[in-house]
């Protein structure tokens, strides 16, 4: 959507052929990896890595989804230490779609928000807020690896989970897809929505000097 990173070229995989290449253990590790909020796929045949989102309960971006695609973005980047310098780590495109029928993602976990803010958690607020800005990140650059990352959209994609898929470099939507983004109206940063609103909740709740 934003840049395409230029892709290995044809015979690429030939600079590291002279050497053991640990480069398909590593795509077999990678896709035996078992996650609690993902389902993951590796299309060697295609170079294509496919991560579903799974979330437990609400479809938003539980901290146990991102502790899952933080784990998973690591694993994908290992593979660019697993084989010799400038070797194809074997992954061309990663696609983002979700598991759950009409909806792509309804972005933070307000359900949690609201506790933290209630219980004036501002700590547990910023971490969450750093999570989430760091997988962001992670996907924006691909994990610094060569390949394409695409967001297939199936449904509803609100908030973060609008943001989850413009980071990627790709979007591929259904007709029936929606987005938005409504951030502007709580005058917050992205990932970072519920972080006013606890400063603000937090000034009103403490005992005074």
């Amino acid at each position: 959507m934003t840049f395409i990173r230029t892709l290995p070229a044809a015979g690429f995989t030939e600079i590291g052929a002279s050497f053991p290449n640990p480069i398909p253990l590593a795509q077999a590790t990678l896709r035996s990896n078992a996650y609690e909020t993902l389902d993951i796929d590796l299309d060697t045949e295609r170079q294509v890595f496919w991560c579903r989102l799974k979330p437990l309960g609400r479809p938003c971006f539980s901290p146990e989804l991102l502790r899952d695609v933080a784990a998973m973005q690591r694993s994908i980047g290992s593979l660019a230490q697993a084989g010799p310098r400038g070797a194809d780590p074997g992954i061309r495109y990663f696609v983002c779609a979700s598991a759950i029928p009409g909806i792509f993602n309804l972005g933070g976990d307000l359900g949690l928000f609201r506790q933290m803010i209630a219980a004036g958690n501002l700590d547990g607020l910023r971490h969450y807020g750093k999570a989430a800005v760091e997988a962001i990140h992670r996907n924006h650059v691909a994990c610094d690896l060569p390949m394409v990352t695409i967001a297939l959209v199936q449904g509803d994609a609100l908030g973060g989970g609008f943001e989850c898929a413009l980071a990627h470099d790709l979007i591929v939507a259904e007709r029936s897809a929606n987005s938005a983004c409504r951030k502007s109206c709580s005058t917050s940063s992205p990932a970072w929505a519920p972080t006013a609103s606890c400063r603000a909740a937090w000034a009103a709740w403490r005992p005074s000097a």
